[in-house]
């Protein structure tokens, strides 16, 4: 076979593995594309209602549910809130809607609320969209939310979540509620190396981390570590 023949049949390969075959498995992803891209209609819908308070009239009557339902979500958190009003101006075919929070003795505009409620309102986005089957990353996902609720809500995910949730925080709280899940927990070290949590019998990742057993783990610290920068009180009798 001559060198030409040869280079010839080489471009035709290289032609086949760089077009030819990335449009196959574009095409065999189209399906899975078209999907997420219905799954994340809805929320998207309800980003877009949150951020901006512009809804179409035809989508009002599905906006009405989503309100109530989130009203149902933020009222595990906050038994105090007796209803969530829409406050709503026309302006063409859409009409420009304010959430207000309904309370015994007093009403607030959403946008006045505490930072906590503010967290729950888009965290509702987020879970709702894995609960349906998307993947979604929440950075710091304990933040402005207590423990006991926290740990509920991965409890809920585990069991009836249909997609993944991939989320940092500072808590070690769930790590107890993850351990039983194989490749649950990762721990990121001061140095950027990611270690992953091994079940081993009964041990509790939470424990060995707060007690810097865990590989990589910065908390190597004791109360006894903060004398030298406030002292003992002692100094000032």
């Amino acid at each position: 076979m001559s060198d030409t023949l040869i280079t010839i049949i080489a471009i035709a390969l290289a032609a086949v593995l760089m077009f030819v075959f990335p449009l196959m498995t574009m095409s065999d992803r189209t399906d899975d594309v078209a999907q997420l891209t219905v799954e994340t209609a809805t929320t998207e819908f309800v980003d877009t209602a949150r951020s901006t308070g512009k809804i179409t009239k035809a989508n009002y009557d599905k906006f009405i549910e989503t309100i109530n339902k989130l009203y149902e979500f933020l009222h595990i958190f906050k038994s105090d809130l007796m209803g969530i009003e829409i406050d709503k101006k026309e302006n063409g075919d859409f009409w420009m809607c304010d959430l207000v929070m309904v309370y015994d003795s007093y009403k607030i505009h959403a946008e006045f609320e505490s930072t906590g409620i503010k967290k729950l309102i888009k965290l509702f986005v987020y879970v709702r969209e894995m609960v349906r089957g998307g993947i979604v990353f929440i950075d710091e996902f304990d933040s402005n939310l207590h423990d006991v609720y926290l740990c509920a809500l991965l409890e809920y995910l585990m069991e009836y979540g249909e997609g993944q949730l991939c989320f940092t925080t500072h808590n070690v709280g769930p790590m107890d509620v993850l351990k039983q899940h194989k490749k649950s927990i990762d721990f990121l070290s001061e140095d950027h190396q990611i270690y992953p949590w091994k079940t081993n019998g009964n041990y509790s990742p939470s424990k060995l981390y707060r007690n810097g057993m865990i590989e990589g783990s910065p908390f190597n610290v004791d109360a006894i570590d903060f004398i030298g920068v406030f002292g003992t009180g002692e100094e000032d009798e």
